[in-house]
């Protein structure tokens, strides 16, 4: 939804539609300042799911070396503990049925008539193929 296709197709009517995406940016992460700086010196941009896939891997090594085994019924008992893994997308954890204990995740609103505001924090800028969007205001989320 981050192009310029959906309000080109949609018109007007998309004004204020919502998205719901994965969390914000991952290259903002401090944690993850000294691995992008690495992609940065190669001229590569580590965008996508190249942060989330760099993660999981460091999820998968530090279980290994808090298992002290290689075997997949340990290693996957010690990433489904609820230990919390420092990775470069921040601190992950996961329950017994290998769910992320946080939410991550971030919604945001089409604003049509603004296409020079950015998204403030830790998330995208705002402008997409001349699109402006907003965060949206936040929800009460229960698990």
């Amino acid at each position: 939804m981050f192009s310029s296709e959906f309000s080109a197709i949609a018109g007007p009517e998309a004004e204020g539609s919502a998205f719901v995406t994965f969390g914000p940016d991952p290259t903002k992460n401090t944690a993850a300042k000294e691995v992008v700086t690495h992609f940065a010196a190669k001229n590569l941009n580590p965008e996508g799911n190249t942060l989330y896939a760099y993660a999981a891997v460091q999820v998968i090594a530090q279980a290994i070396e808090a298992s002290k085994s290689t075997e997949f019924d340990k290693v996957s008992e010690k990433i489904h503990s609820g230990k919390a893994f420092s990775t470069v997308i921040g601190p992950l954890s996961f329950d017994n049925n290998g769910d992320i204990t946080r939410l991550d995740f971030v919604i945001y609103k089409l604003d049509l008539a603004n296409s020079s505001s950015f998204l403030k924090g830790n998330a995208w800028p705002a402008t997409c193929g001349g699109q402006a969007f907003t965060p949206a205001p936040h929800l009460p989320l229960r698990r």
